[in-house]
């Protein structure tokens, strides 16, 4: 694991008040506009691997607070996966940072390997779903990809 910091790391947080939560009656604090970005972020080297195309040492994003696991549409397309002309496996809302988008598309992945000491971590028949996402160590480029909690159920 790396911490990847950014310019936010020399800063404090930045938290981007909802307005539109306020005017549409919701609670005001729970629904910023952004992701508040306090030093960049945890980073996982990980290797993403589907029908033969593979993706190594990819720097993703380890989010405790994340339900999904997400890969960029850049590596998706790099696994030989389409988001806008192939038929995804599922579909989900995807919500949070001021705004929910419906029907983001996911992709069952052959495996997903992230090294560790000891051993290694592979998990086979990974869920994905496919979303571009600013980076928070370098928030002018998208994240490659973003471990979610989903791959820890039963660990």
């Amino acid at each position: 694991m790396q911490l990847l910091p950014d310019i936010s790391f020399l800063l404090p947080p930045l938290y981007l008040f909802n307005f539109e939560n306020v005017l549409n009656g919701l609670p005001s604090n729970d629904n910023p506009t952004q992701p508040t970005a306090v030093a960049g972020g945890m980073f996982l080297s990980a290797d993403l691997e589907h029908d033969g195309q593979a993706q190594n040492n990819l720097a993703a994003l380890l989010d405790s607070g994340a339900t999904s696991t997400l890969v960029s549409e850049r590596v998706a397309i790099n696994l030989g996966i389409d988001p806008n002309l192939d038929a995804p496996d599922f579909t989900v809302p995807v919500g949070g940072a001021g705004s929910i988008r419906f029907d983001v598309p996911g992709f069952i992945i052959d495996s997903l390997n992230v090294d560790t000491e000891g051993g290694t971590f592979t998990l086979e028949n990974v869920p994905v779903v496919v979303l571009d996402l600013p980076n928070p160590a370098n928030p002018a480029n998208t994240l490659p990809a973003l471990i979610g909690t989903n791959l820890f159920n039963d660990r």
